[in-house]
């Protein structure tokens, strides 16, 4: 699966963790929200973010 990663230039200095947010989002923070949307809340350097991942409904 191809995943297309676009970082805010405010926030390149977090360019690293965020790259492999797709391999370990069931591991990082706390999870908020279970269903067809995921979130997770985690902070890294200082900085506090929530994180979503969705998935497409097929067809």
């Amino acid at each position: 699966m191809k995943v297309d990663i676009h970082i805010n230039p405010g926030y390149s200095n977090l360019r690293s963790f965020i790259e492999t947010i797709p391999e370990k989002f069931d591991e990082l923070g706390s999870a908020k929200h279970l269903g067809r949307n995921h979130i997770r809340i985690v902070e890294v350097d200082g900085v506090k973010l929530v994180i979503k991942y969705f998935t497409l409904l097929s067809r």
